[in-house]
């Protein structure tokens, strides 16, 4: 696997996980809300009951599986962060965390870590890549 690959697939997998943590709360609150109509209010008939009860059960399945997902991205995140972590100028890991892992965009990125002008930055993150890469070939 290349770097620059493993990088991007970090900055998608923490995407991933933000989207999985707003469903999988959206999830749960409507099942806890149908759920609540189980306990908290009478029903005209068993059969009511029992859709609703249905329809929590799936939401809280639902989130189940994004719990699954949810660990598979993390996963890739800390097995990323252990590379990242291994390259021993702090320049070069600082770049690759504030870019990748926390998501700022390279211009940012330069100024915050006191870069003259934009051209320094996507050398250093090219360096810096290239520093990963040899973390990855190292296994």
């Amino acid at each position: 696997m290349q770097a620059k690959d493993l990088m991007e697939q970090v900055r998608k997998a923490e995407e991933e996980l933000e989207l999985i943590q707003a469903k999988r709360q959206h999830y749960l609150s409507i099942g806890g809300v149908q759920g609540s109509r189980i306990t908290g209010m009478p029903s005209g008939g068993h059969s009511q009951e029992s859709r609703v009860e249905n329809a929590a059960v799936s939401m809280a399945e639902l989130a189940a599986d994004l719990d699954r997902a949810a660990d598979a991205y993390s996963k890739l995140i800390v097995e990323a962060e252990a590379l990242v972590n291994r390259i021993e100028q702090i320049n070069f890991r600082k770049v690759l965390t504030y870019h990748y892992f926390l998501g700022y965009p390279l211009p940012d990125v330069g100024r915050m870590m006191g870069y003259r002008d934009s051209k320094s930055v996507y050398h250093a993150k090219g360096y810096a890549l290239m520093e990963l890469q040899k973390q990855l070939d190292r296994g």
